[in-house]
């Protein structure tokens, strides 16, 4: 069973993924694709508790924690045990936006309702006080931004769990930076970017 190890990392212990299948994101688009969003749009008006500090070194793990296992780019392999390991990026508040947490899962076993196989889950984790109805979207450089709903709040922070399309998955392994697109209010987007060097590497290796 893999452990959600984006809340790990947001000093959190919680139980498995859970077994109903999360919305795709590919399912919906975000009304974004007429003109871009600029990065220098209204900052969320959040005070999140800073996320504890990375570190270069591999550390033991400790019990309800992850070790780093490896570094690829801008993207950790942590794990738990030696097969139950995630890739994750934090990306700290700067004036431009909020702190998230982006985890890439690799489920075992499970499949779409299609029968197809989910290759591999995002798991995203973002301050509270985001505008809940606006959802969560993401992009890869300019491309349209594909959307899924929160699945829930918890102290650290709103999160959202959801399958990733092939196509997704290939933009992500060519592309240089994925965005975050999260809402402060109505109309008030503000995009988080993650920087996709290392991720090709990163995925393959775990």
């Amino acid at each position: 069973m893999i452990r959600s190890l984006a809340l790990i990392l947001a000093c959190l212990t919680t139980p498995t993924l859970a077994q109903q299948q999360p919305l795709p994101l590919e399912t919906q688009a975000l009304p974004l694709e007429t003109q871009p969003l600029p990065l220098e749009a209204q900052p969320l008006p959040l005070q999140p508790q800073p996320l504890p500090a990375e570190t270069s070194t591999a550390q033991p793990a400790q019990p309800g924690g992850a070790s780093l296992r490896a570094t690829h780019g801008d993207w950790e392999i942590r794990c738990v045990r030696e097969d139950d390991c995630v890739m994750t990026q934090l990306h700290r508040r700067s004036q431009q936006s909020a702190d998230a947490v982006f985890t890439i899962i690799k489920p075992r076993g499970l499949s779409a309702e299609n029968g197809q196989p989910i290759e591999a889950f995002a798991e995203i984790v973002v301050p509270l006080g985001v505008y809940l109805p606006g959802g969560l979207g993401l992009k890869v450089d300019q491309q349209p931004a594909k959307a899924a709903p929160f699945e829930r709040c918890i102290d650290a922070g709103c999160i959202v769990r959801a399958p990733l399309s092939g196509d997704l998955l290939s933009n992500m392994k060519t592309g240089n930076t994925a965005f975050i697109v999260i809402f402060g209010g109505p109309e008030q987007p503000v995009q988080v970017p993650i920087s996709l060097s290392g991720f090709t590497a990163a995925f393959d290796s775990f």
